[in-house]
This record gives C-alpha cells, sequence and structure tokens, in this order.
C-alpha cells in the first residue's frame, strides 16, 4: 500500500512539473525555449520568428533569465519599455 502511494506521489510531482513547474536554476535549451516562449507570449511580440531560443546559448542564460523574470514580474509595458527588451534580447543573441 506504501509502495503505491509513493509511486502515485512521484507520478503527481513529475505531472506537475511538466504542468509549468520548470527549474530555471538549470541551464538548458529547455528553458531557453521556455523563457523565449513566455516572453514572446506576455509581450504579445507579432514577430518571434526575430527571437528565437536557437539564437541564444547557455552563456547568455543569466541575462535572458534577468529579462524573463522581468517581463514575468510586470503587467503591462510602455512602448519604450518594449523596445528597450526587444533591443536586449537582441543584444543577447549568438
Amino acid at each position: 500500500m506504501i509502495d503505491k502511494r509513493i509511486k502515485t506521489w512521484n507520478d503527481y510531482k513529475k505531472s506537475e512539473k511538466g504542468d509549468g513547474m520548470v527549474d530555471l536554476s538549470v541551464k538548458s535549451a529547455e528553458n531557453i525555449q521556455y523563457m523565449v516562449d513566455q516572453i514572446t507570449a506576455k509581450l504579445r511580440m507579432v514577430n518571434t520568428g526575430a527571437i528565437s531560443p536557437e539564437h541564444f546559448s547557455t552563456s547568455s542564460y543569466e541575462d535572458l533569465k534577468e529579462i524573463y523574470e522581468l517581463v514575468i514580474r510586470k503587467n503591462s509595458f510602455s512602448p519604450n519599455e518594449m523596445e528597450a527588451i526587444a533591443e536586449e534580447l537582441g543584444n543577447l543573441r549568438k
């Protein structure tokens, strides 16, 4: 019975992680993909091809993470802020 509960709990934790729980302390291509997707969605960027996850490397991971955290924290952006964020993302490209 205990083994079954543990298995069920482990399955739950795995599914929870797959449902939006991302460990951004790990530098990975998957996390870069996640952050870029979240940034472009939150900013409602039209030209998402200009900011593609393939354009970023793990060497710029911390800078990308800072931008991601800023974007996720704010509710709205002025046109100047959006332009500055897009420019910073452009500067981080490989």
